[in-house]
């Protein structure tokens, strides 16, 4: 086999992979994208095509601490319309969290939680996946629900570039100063 159809085999099993199944709850993380010592946002949706009824989520990020310095997680319009709370606590490169509510309001499909991640000044792209990704029915039933993670890609700050450079008085005589202007 060579080299470029392993890699195309790799892709294609990667592209299988990363879609839920027909019929299947799922959580799914947005992309997103910032500067080095700066923050990303991104959106964690949920797309319930089983139809069952959650009353509560529960989901792990799992990503690099040497991209990412804290994580922040509050709850998007899906939750907020559910009267639903998120609960979260980080350990070492995990933050796991709680969507749960003392009411008998289900989730509907669409953004459950705003994630906004503080980049380390040294950070790099960084692969960010969901793990123990469980649902709850009314009924405390546990629900399978899949995890589909993101990249969070960083990228360096533009650098400035001179565009003009004046000075006033352009010729000057000893012991006289001048005035320049520079625009970036």
């Amino acid at each position: 086999m060579t080299k470029r159809t392993r890699l195309l085999s790799l892709v294609v099993v990667l592209c299988i992979f990363s879609f839920a199944a027909p019929g299947q709850t799922s959580l799914v993380l947005s992309p997103g994208s910032g500067i080095p010592g700066g923050t990303a946002s991104l959106s964690l949706s949920l797309a319930n095509a089983s139809g069952t009824q959650l009353a509560g989520l529960q989901w792990t990020l799992n990503y690099p601490g040497s991209s990412i310095s804290g994580v922040t997680v509050t709850a998007g319009p899906a939750l907020i319309t559910a009267a639903k709370t998120i609960d979260c606590a980080a350990s070492g490169g995990t933050y796991t969290c709680l969507a749960t509510g003392i009411n008998s309001n289900t989730i509907t499909d669409g953004v459950i939680a705003n994630v906004q991640f503080s980049l380390t000044a040294s950070a790099a792209n960084a692969n960010i996946t969901l793990s123990n990704t469980l649902g709850a029915s009314l009924a405390a039933d546990a629900i399978a629900v899949s995890g589909t993670g993101a990249t969070l890609t960083v990228t360096a700050p533009a650098v400035p570039v001179l565009t003009d450079l004046s000075c006033g008085p352009a010729s000057l005589q000893a012991q006289q100063s001048s005035t320049c202007t520079a625009s970036l």
